[in-house]
């Protein structure tokens, strides 16, 4: 794997997370 798309995969890791928390928080506040 180059340096490049591990950094992109790693990049895309961090925005998914990032989503995934926002999520339960707005399902949270919904429930």
């Amino acid at each position: 794997m180059t340096k490049d798309l591990k950094n992109t995969v790693e990049l895309f890791g961090f925005v998914a997370a990032g989503l995934a928390v926002i999520g339960a928080m707005v399902v949270a506040s919904l429930a």
